[in-house]
C-alpha cells in the first residue's frame, strides 16, 4: 500500500501545475470518443510530462521563496508567474501588457461581488476571518466532527455580526488545531506545507504590486460586514496572488493526500475559499487562480521534500486509522450543493 502510495504521489508532483493550468481544458475533454482515447493518452502524457522553467524545478527551488529573494531571478515564486499574470502586468513600470485581460479580470469581480447570495456573503465573511487553515475542515463533510474533536481544531468566529465591524478589527487569534493532539501528525504536515518560512505570498505579492479589485472599482461591492476594515488596509495590500487561496491549497491538498477518501471534497473546498474571495471583493479571478498554482506548487514541492516523508507516512497512517470509523451520516455534505459558477 505504501509503496502504491508514493508512486501515485510521485506522478501528481510531476503534473501538479500541469493539471493546474490544464484543467479548463481538461473538463471538455469528458466528450471525446472511445476510438480517439489512445491518441489523446500519448498527447496528455506529453502535455503533462514536468518541463524545466527558468529557476528549473519548483520542487528542488521552493524554499528559495524568502524575503530577501525579490526578483523572478531569485524567487522562483515570483518567477512562477513569467508566462502567465507577468505578460499581462509590468510591476517594474506598473503598466498593464494586456488591458483587455485585466479589464475582464476587473469585470469578472465585479460580476461576481455583485451577484453574491446572503450564503455566500456569510461564508465569504467566516473565510476571512478565520484561520486559513480551519477554513478546510468543511470539505471533510461527515468526517469534519471527529476531525475537529481529534484535531483539536477550533475558531472564534462561529457567527455573523450585526452590523460591520470595527477597522481594526484582528483575524482569529486561536490556534487552528494541535500538533500534540490525536491527530498531531496531519497538523504538523498541514503546518509544514501552510506556515513555512518559504509558503507565504507576501514576496510575490510585494514583487507584482496589483492593486485589489475593490480599490480599482467602486463597482465592486465589498462584504457589508468588512467594509470599514477593508477601507482601513494598507495600500501596499496587494491583489495577486491571493494569499488565502494559496493557504486553501496547501491545506486541502495535504489533508486529501492523508485523507483521499475526500479528495474531490477537499479540493472543491479550495476553491470554494477562492471564490469566497472574489465574493467579498477582496481579490480578483486572477488572483485566486494564481494562489491555486503557488498552493498547489507549495504542496508539491512539501510532500516531495525527503525532509517530510516520514511526517507524511505518519500522517497518512494516523489519519487512516481514525477517520474512516466515525462519519457522521447526520452532517449534511454541502459539496453537493457547489455551484458551477465557481468555475470562472
Amino acid at each position: 500500500m505504501t509503496a502504491k502510495r508514493n508512486s501515485i504521489l510521485k506522478t501528481v508532483i510531476k503534473s501538479a501545475l500541469v493539471f493546474t493550468l490544464s484543467g479548463a481544458a481538461l473538463f471538455g475533454a469528458e466528450t471525446n470518443t472511445q476510438a480517439s482515447s489512445s491518441n489523446d493518452d500519448s498527447g496528455l502524457a506529453k502535455t503533462l510530462a514536468p518541463q524545466a522553467a527558468s529557476y528549473g524545478y519548483f520542487v528542488d527551488q521552493y524554499q528559495q521563496n524568502i524575503k530577501t529573494n525579490t526578483t523572478p531571478e531569485t524567487n522562483p515564486a515570483i518567477a512562477l508567474f513569467n508566462n502567465t499574470f507577468l505578460s499581462y502586468w509590468d510591476p517594474t513600470t506598473q503598466t498593464k501588457k494586456d488591458a483587455a485581460i485585466l479589464q475582464e479580470n476587473l469585470d469578472k469581480s465585479i460580476q461576481i461581488s455583485n451577484g453574491a447570495s446572503q450564503d455566500e456573503v456569510n461564508r465569504s465573511y467566516l473565510t476571512d476571518r478565520r484561520d486559513l487553515r480551519y477554513n478546510l475542515i468543511s470539505g471533510f463533510g461527515p468526517y469534519a466532527n471527529a476531525f475537529i474533536k481529534d484535531a483539536g481544531a477550533q475558531t472564534d468566529f462561529n457567527s455573523i455580526p450585526d452590523a460591520p465591524l470595527p477597522a481594526d478589527s484582528p483575524y482569529s487569534s486561536m490556534k487552528w488545531a494541535d500538533e500534540n493532539s490525536k491527530l498531531g501528525s496531519v497538523v504538523k504536515l498541514v503546518d509544514t506545507a501552510e506556515a513555512s518560512d518559504w509558503s507565504g505570498t507576501g514576496t510575490p505579492k510585494a514583487y507584482i504590486q496589483y492593486t485589489r479589485p475593490y480599490r480599482q472599482s467602486s463597482q465592486v461591492k465589498v462584504n457589508p460586514y468588512l467594509t470599514n476594515v477593508m477601507a482601513a488596509a494598507k495600500q501596499n495590500d496587494y491583489d495577486f496572488p491571493s494569499g488565502h487561496t494559496t493557504a486553501a491549497f496547501e491545506t486541502g491538498e495535504t489533508l486529501a493526500y492523508a485523507f483521499p477518501q475526500r479528495y474531490q471534497q477537499l479540493i472543491t473546498r479550495s476553491s470554494e475559499v477562492g471564490y469566497d474571495r472574489v465574493l467579498a471583493g477582496r481579490h480578483s479571478p486572477l488572483a485566486v487562480m494564481g494562489g491555486r498554482v503557488i498552493g498547489t506548487a507549495m504542496t508539491a514541492a512539501t510532500l516531495n521534500d525527503p525532509n517530510n516523508k516520514q511526517l507524511a507516512d505518519q500522517a497518512y497512517k494516523d489519519v487512516q486509522a481514525d477517520l474512516p470509523s466515525q462519519k457522521d451520516p447526520s452532517v449534511q455534505d454541502s459539496f453537493r450543493s457547489c455551484p458551477r459558477s465557481m468555475i470562472f
